[in-house]
């Protein structure tokens, strides 16, 4: 036998233990629990943002090392523009590695001052 339970005896059945108001109203609704689901997004954004930093490290130096092997064909340089091309890919890996870093700590940052507001 199910019990169904208003909102009003909701929530004076918070204040007792997780088993008793789950066995006798269902889960209890409060202002945490609504709190808590932005959680979830923003460290799924953070993941997102993070789980990219590989391939940038990958794609970087790759291009480099492509686009100087062919100026070291077309001008016949060989071996500055594949070492050029690399040292620039790294460079350029390492930048977007830190833009990326710095934009998933702002998200975290954003996602604590807003959870302080809230309490």
């Amino acid at each position: 036998m199910k019990i169904r339970a208003t909102n009003d005896e909701r929530r004076s059945l918070c204040s007792l233990p997780a088993v008793a108001v789950v066995a006798v109203a269902g889960p209890c609704y409060n202002a945490r629990a609504v709190k808590r689901s932005s959680e979830p997004s923003t460290r799924l954004q953070q993941a997102g943002l993070l789980t990219a930093i590989p391939f940038v490290l990958l794609v970087g130096p790759a291009l480099g090392y492509y686009l100087g092997t062919a100026i070291d064909h077309r001008w016949h340089v060989a071996p500055w523009g594949m070492t050029v091309g690399l040292i620039l890919g790294l460079l350029s890996s390492a930048r977007v590695t830190a833009q990326t870093i710095r934009q998933a700590q702002d998200l975290r940052d954003r996602d604590r001052t807003s959870s302080r507001r809230d309490d």
